[in-house]
C-alpha cells in the first residue's frame, strides 16, 4: 500500500510543495491498521472483514506485480 500511495500522491492545493494522499486510501489504511491491530491481539477477522481486506489487498497489489515484472528483466 505505502508503495501505491507513493506514486499515487498528489500536490497539495495549499502550497504545492507539499503532497496529500487520496481520501480512498487513507480510508483504506484505517481500516487495515485496526484489522491489524486485531489481528496482532489474536482476534479473528469476521468474514466481512476479511472479504474487504482481500478486496483492498486486490486493488493495491497492481503496484507490486509492476514492481516484480520491471525485476524480473
Amino acid at each position: 500500500m505505502m508503495q501505491w500511495a507513493e506514486e499515487n500522491k498528489l500536490k497539495s492545493r495549499r502550497s504545492g510543495q507539499l503532497y496529500e494522499l487520496p481520501e480512498q486510501f487513507k480510508k483504506d489504511f484505517r481500516y487495515v491498521r485496526v484489522c491489524d491491530s486485531k489481528v496482532t491481539a489474536d482476534i479473528k477477522l469476521t468474514r466481512e472483514e476479511m472479504i474487504r481486506c482481500n478486496k483492498i489487498y486486490k486493488f493495491y497489489r497492481k503496484v507490486y506485480n509492476k514492481l516484480e515484472l520491471n525485476e524480473a528483466r
